[in-house]
């Protein structure tokens, strides 16, 4: 008797698993078979609304840029794959009152912050049709910087190539907000101060951009 409660019970977790998987894999096909309507496309910029703050989350260390531009290309129509979306071509972090142009750093140290390996690009994974807003993330980033105390790093994904950072997408507003990141410090050199930065440190990014001409992004 006790063997066969035993067998039932290993079935019913089996089972439980097996659905389980089933449903992981049902969404995540739903996902990737999803397609997007994104208007009217073309030629897209953004600029920050509010600084834009980049912060170490072991340290605490933070840089702040107060404008940040970005230049994109976006795909125009509907029934278009959630992949590639768009294709951020170029992006330019300031602070214009600082020496430089450069965002300011801790302890009066200011910051020259360089995007790399674009383009950089943009995948919708999501779309909350309640909200009018759309989930996604941005590919493909690297960003290098160097301090006015000689300190050169890199931020990339885990291991080094493109990291991600995730954002949303404001129908209502015309508004990109970010909402996580998976960057960390891949390159960090002798000149950085230990106490501020230090290598595998993970990096969080808090940004709100105004998108124009205002775009309308959407998935059935």
């Amino acid at each position: 008797m006790e063997e066969e409660k035993m067998r039932k019970a290993g079935k019913s977790t089996l089972t439980s698993v097996s659905l389980a998987a089933a449903a992981v894999i049902a969404v995540t096909a739903a996902a990737a078979s999803a397609t997007w309507t994104f208007l009217p496309g073309g030629h897209v910029t953004a600029v920050n609304s509010g600084n834009v703050y980049a912060k170490d989350t072991t340290t605490g260390t933070a840089a702040t840029c107060t404008k940040v531009t970005a230049s994109a290309t976006a795909k125009s129509g509907s029934g278009l794959a959630p992949t590639d979306l768009v294709s951020l071509d170029s992006i330019l972090f300031s602070s214009p009152a600082n020496p430089k142009g450069w965002c300011s750093g801790p302890s009066g140290v200011t910051v020259g912050v360089t995007a790399q390996n674009l383009p950089w690009k943009f995948t919708a994974i999501s779309y909350d049709a309640t909200k009018n807003v759309v989930s996604g993330k941005m590919t493909g980033v690297i960003a290098s910087l160097v301090g006015t105390d000689n300190c050169h790093a890199t931020f990339s994904a885990p291991g080094g190539g493109g990291g991600e950072v995730g954002i949303t997408y404001n129908n209502g507003n015309g508004t990109i907000a970010t909402t996580s990141s998976n960057l960390v410090a891949t390159s960090v050199d002798a000149n950085c101060d230990p106490t501020l930065m230090n290598l595998g440190d993970s990096l969080a990014v808090t940004a709100q951009f105004v998108v124009t001409p205002r775009q309308t992004v959407t998935s059935p």
